[in-house]
C-alpha cells in the first residue's frame, strides 16, 4: 500500500500545479523527507521555468538553472521548495 501511495505522489503534484493549488501541500512540508517523489517533482517542475529575453534581462531565451532562478521568475514549486529547505533547516537546528 505505502509503494503504491508513494508511486502517485508525483502525480498529484502535477494535478495541484494545474489546479493552482500547489500550497495544499505546505501545511505538509515537515512530513517530507529526502529522498520523496513530492521533492524531486516540485524540483522538476520548478526547473521547467524559461527566460525570455522579451521579459527579462537575458539574451535569448533559455530555461532557468537554478532554483534561485525559478523563485526570481515566481516559480510556486521554487518557492514552496526554499520554504521546505528553511523549515526542515530550523527544525533540526531546534533541535527537532
Amino acid at each position: 500500500m505505502r509503494s503504491r501511495l508513494n508511486s502517485a505522489k508525483p502525480w498529484m503534484v502535477e494535478v495541484l500545479v494545474a489546479l493552482g493549488r500547489l500550497e495544499v501541500l505546505r501545511k505538509y512540508l515537515l512530513e517530507l523527507l529526502e529522498p520523496d517523489p513530492c521533492l524531486a517533482k516540485l524540483k522538476e517542475i520548478a526547473l521547467r521555468e524559461h527566460f525570455s529575453n522579451h521579459h527579462n534581462l537575458v539574451r535569448e531565451d533559455r530555461p532557468v538553472a537554478s532554483l534561485d532562478e525559478a523563485c526570481y521568475l515566481g516559480s510556486e514549486a521554487a518557492w514552496l521548495l526554499k520554504e521546505y529547505e528553511l523549515m526542515t533547516k530550523e527544525y533540526t537546528r531546534r533541535g527537532g
